[in-house]
């Protein structure tokens, strides 16, 4: 039998003898998912040309793709992780793994995992002696006895928990694999249940589908609920004693870590600085060498101290200069050890880090961002021990490695990080500039006459210059040209090390009726201050190839709350996925599930190293206090503002010319009890804080205030809680080997503090004039996931005090 094919009408007309029916079906629905795949085609090629129709064609395409998809079976290779007692047979000697299942899953028991109809299996492959490979079914499992689906994407691994075995009905079973790409496997499940009730007229399947580690679902997680990476050498959740949590947090709000303005972050400010110079720089007040008199000749010239890993030849670690004569010249193994001195809570202001070097010389730095200082050398410093396999400085926070994480199968040795694709390539896809290991990939290859894997690639090389996406207007009458993307020199001795992740991703951009999804050029930085994700208009606009700043965006990725792996945005091309910060959401697209899956491990991996890094400035909310046991703020007006920062929330009186008049701090140790009331169309967050320093229950103030960013407020009070708790777990470390830092030089301390208050304010006025976090761009997306109820135009908060009275005469 065959088919005719013939063109009638303009439209396509198929002439069919007798054939079966079942495969007529199968052959119509792979047709119509081959037109699916060309329209999804022809979406990527309009995207790597820089713009994608705003059109919401993913939901489309899905429940299309959820009606056929259970014409058809799906096998991944899978390793066999873990499994409860007497649900899968034992392990025999004849299973003899296929090598490219090893290669893409690596070793284990390797299964296949066979996504059917209306069940999923569980298969191996056995290799008797004098026979040829059988398989056998280890477990088939009915979508109907699912109970929940737990996720890894992290390390590509799912967990199937389904109701218990008849040896064990009280005891759910589950089955734990690690498969190659944990995101496609996540998506054909969903389809396949959608599907199934579809074709049966059955009422849906509905799983609990729940995340591991810093992942989420479409809800926000529940506080201190998620197992994060644990940094240190001590069992994840030991803390020091709250009086002792209580004393750093003051010290550090009172002292050098006091939060800066909204928006106005010396650590972006720093970072900024170390993506463009490779180097973090630091504004010298004084120095001094032990042993010699105060240099005299500083106070006339700009001095500096700049760190930075360390760039052979030409770069060193460690290098200060008063003006142009250069004094120190190291490197980090040059430094025997270091000390800081932060004495800013007790009013000292010759704060800043003493070196000691392998020559005998002692040389003491005094800065003003002595936090940051502090900061950028335990990064350096753990980072030329991590090298030497050495343990990093006790009580630190920054360039950590992770030593655990928490799986699907409990908690495990971390394993190594996920490596990203440092090639640089234009929005066609054309290899612009190679990363270090393609280099080292191709040399070797050349060497053994084998062709390269980036051959295909590698055919059309970037002739030199990129186009500027830019109208008519911009071209014709303003003049533009395209650019000239030549290397940085400076930029490219720091750049491979620096950079963790590199590549093309959309993002919703534009004003009014003309947003649009756009390519930006994203890339994922790894600083003294943190990791940062910034994204360019093209990847000239980057530091490598331009000396400029210009960052469209910056995402402080300390400030994440968690990420979606499946975003929220209803309207958002395929494989996107959403970063919630504190601050914003953000929704971004990668141009296949492979990169989807590659940016997911490499940001998670970043978020889980900053587990403990403290953003340095506030988040500010302006409420109305509606029970003030105090007495001390001003009832039923938005006269109050709550500072949420690192240490505490400090709760301020706002004045008539918008200055904050501090009128109490809590410190996060005094949080006894906080949560959110819904009444009425009004929301408020209600408080509970210990006022005795025992942290007696007994001794509590309950207070309420009334905003509409409630849901807000209280999710910055959970992450900046777990901040919080996670130093204080590396705090511990400190206590095996306390040591009192030496006294800052006497001769040091006299006549600096006029020098001090000189320098302040010539920062002050640079910060605000090199740096403007503000005006970097204002295309990307928004979403109210985080904001709450939106507000009405009645204050009748009567019911709202109501609803609060009861609810503590409920918890009394």
């Amino acid at each position: 039998f065959f088919l005719k094919e013939r063109e009638g009408g303009g439209a396509r007309r198929l002439v069919v003898p007798f054939l079966p029916w079942r495969p007529i079906v199968e052959w119509v629905a792979s047709c119509r998912a081959t037109r699916q795949g060309k329209a999804l085609e022809a979406r990527r090629k309009q995207a790597r040309m820089g713009v994608v129709s705003s059109h919401p064609s993913a939901a489309a395409d899905e429940k299309v793709a959820a009606q056929n998809i259970g014409h058809f079976d799906n096998t991944y290779d899978a390793a066999l992780l873990a499994s409860s007692e007497g649900l899968v047979p034992e392990a025999t000697a004849n299973n003899q793994p296929n090598p490219d299942a090893v290669a893409k899953v690596g070793p284990g028991r390797i299964v296949a995992l066979v996504m059917k109809f209306e069940r999923v299996e569980v298969k191996e492959t056995l290799r008797l002696p004098g026979e040829g490979p059988t398989t056998r079914v280890l477990t088939a499992v009915p979508y109907g006895s699912l109970k929940s689906l737990h996720w890894d994407h992290s390390v590509s691994a799912v967990k199937l928990v389904m109701a218990g075995t008849r040896e064990r009905p009280s005891e759910d079973a589950f089955l734990a694999l690690k498969v190659p790409n944990s995101l496609e496997l996540e998506s054909e499940a969903k389809l396949r249940l959608r599907g199934l009730a579809s074709a049966s007229g059955a009422q849906a399947i509905h799983l609990s589908f729940t995340y591991v580690g810093v992942y989420a679902g479409p809800t926000k997680p529940k506080p201190f609920q998620r197992k994060r990476a644990n940094l240190g050498k001590h069992e994840q959740g030991k803390l020091p004693p709250l009086t002792t949590m209580r004393e750093v947090a003051l010290a550090r709000h009172t002292g050098s870590g006091a939060p800066t303005r909204s928006k106005v972050s010396k650590r972006l400010r720093h970072a900024i600085d170390e993506i463009h110079k490779g180097v973090c720089s630091f504004t010298v007040v004084n120095a001094q060498e032990r042993g010699k008199p105060p240099s005299t000749q500083m106070l006339a010239v700009e001095s500096r101290l700049q760190l930075c890993p360390g760039y052979p030849p030409d770069v060193p670690g460690v290098a200060y200069a008063e003006g142009q004569r250069l004094i120190i010249r190291c490197d980090w193994g040059d430094v025997l050890r270091y000390e800081v001195w932060d004495r800013a809570h007790q009013g000292e202001h010759a704060n800043g880090v003493e070196f000691f070097l392998k020559d005998g010389r002692i040389f003491f730095f005094v800065v003003l961002d002595v936090l940051q200082l502090a900061e950028a050398v335990e990064h350096f410093w753990n980072r030329t021990r991590a090298a030497k396999k050495l343990p990093p400085m006790p009580r630190s926070t920054h360039g950590r490695e992770v030593q655990k994480i928490t799986t699907l199968h409990g908690e495990i040795e971390a394993p190594p990080a996920p490596e990203g694709d440092l090639d640089v390539l234009d929005e066609k896809g054309v290899l612009v500039r190679r990363g270090p290991s393609s280099r080292e990939t191709t040399t070797r290859q050349q060497q053994e006459s084998r062709p390269s894997r980036d051959s295909k690639r590698v055919v059309q090389v970037h002739a030199g210059m990129a186009k500027r996406k830019s109208t008519l207007v911009g071209s014709v009458i303003k003049g533009k040209k395209p650019l000239d993307f030549r290397t940085n020199p400076r930029a490219a001795k720091y750049w491979d090390s620096m950079v963790k992740h590199q590549g093309w991703l959309l993002k919703l951009g534009g004003v009014g009726l003309k947003r649009q999804w756009i390519k930006r050029y994203a890339v994922l930085y790894s600083t003294a201050m943190g990791h940062f994700l910034c994204y360019y208009s093209d990847f000239a606009k980057s530091p490598l190839f331009h000396v400029e700043e210009r960052e469209r965006r910056v995402i402080d990725l300390s400030k994440t709350t968690f990420v979606r792996p499946v975003s929220n945005n209803k309207e958002a091309p395929t494989n996107s996925f959403d970063i919630c910060t504190i601050e914003r959401e953000w929704t971004l697209s990668a141009e296949s599930k492979a990169s989807m899956q590659q940016w997911l491990q490499v940001i998670t991996r970043a978020v889980d190293e900053d587990v403990a890094v403290v953003p340095d400035d506030e988040l500010v909310f302006t409420v109305k206090p509606r029970v003030d046991p105090s007495g001390k703020l001003l009832k039923n007006e938005y006269s109050t503002a709550l500072k949420v920062s690192a240490s505490g929330v400090s709760v301020c009186h706002v004045a008539a010319n918008d200055e904050f008049q501090e009128k109490f701090f809590w410190c996060y140790t005094d949080f006894f009890k906080w949560s959110i009331l819904h009444h009425s169309g009004k929301t408020g967050l209600q408080v509970s804080i210990f006022t005795s320093t025992d942290f007696d229950v007994k001794d509590r103030q309950e207070f309420l205030f009334r905003t509409r960013d409630a849901v807000k407020l209280a999710t910055a009070v959970e992450f900046y809680i777990e901040k919080f708790m996670a130093a204080m777990h590396l705090y511990l470390e400190g206590e095996e080997s306390t040591s009192t830092p030496a006294p800052a030089p006497a001769a040091l301390v006299d006549g600096v503090e006029a020098h001090v208050d000189d320098q302040k304010k010539t920062q002050n006025s640079n910060t605000n004039m090199n740096f403007d976090a503000t005006a970097m761009g204002q295309d990307a997306l928004v979403t109210d996931d985080l904001i709450g109820v939106e507000d009405d135009n009645n204050d009748d908060d009567d019911d709202l005090d109501d609803f609060s009275r009861r609810q503590q005469a409920e918890n009394q």
